[in-house]
């Protein structure tokens, strides 16, 4: 599990790239969830452009229930990680400190993402870490055995 508030990087992106992989150029993001088959990079689209956010990550042994109550979207992917070592790409300075340095997964294989997100558009940038934040993001990932299309944006929930 990786817990941490996280900096975005510029044009508001969160990408966890398979290590060993040269980088070319991030998957097109209109999603809040975007993977590049090539580079093997997963995307989360934020809504800040610049700030932190929090950011959760649970592998986990089976698909769980959805969460309709305590997010405001979700999108599901399946992605194929040849390797075990997928992290936070670029990295800066500042990030090493407070975003810890593991992998999303503990083996390479054929997974279904799931993220969820709350505060996406709250329109809130320049936030920092050790703030309460209003944007939050939680991408669980479990083991499947045959990949299945990905599905839309959903919103969920009822925040009001």
């Amino acid at each position: 599990m990786i817990e941490s508030d996280v900096y975005v990087m510029e044009g508001s992106l969160l990408p966890f790239q398979e290590a060993g992989i040269p980088f070319e150029t991030y998957p097109v993001a209109y999603d809040l969830l975007n993977w590049g088959e090539d580079e093997r990079i997963l995307v989360i689209t934020t809504g800040t452009v610049w700030g932190a956010v929090h950011f959760r990550a649970e592998e986990l042994a089976s698909e769980p229930p959805l969460d309709l109550i305590s997010w405001e979207e979700m999108q599901e992917v399946s992605v194929n990680f040849r390797s075990d070592n997928v992290k936070l790409l670029d990295l800066e300075e500042a990030q090493k400190e407070t975003f810890p340095d593991v992998s999303l997964i503990s083996k390479p294989g054929l997974y279904r993402v799931r993220v969820y997100a709350v505060g996406r558009h709250s329109g809130i940038d320049m936030q920092q870490v050790g703030e309460h934040l209003d944007e939050r993001y939680l991408m669980q990932l479990w083991g499947e055995s045959k990949a299945r299309p990905s599905t839309p944006v959903q919103t969920i929930g009822d925040r009001n």
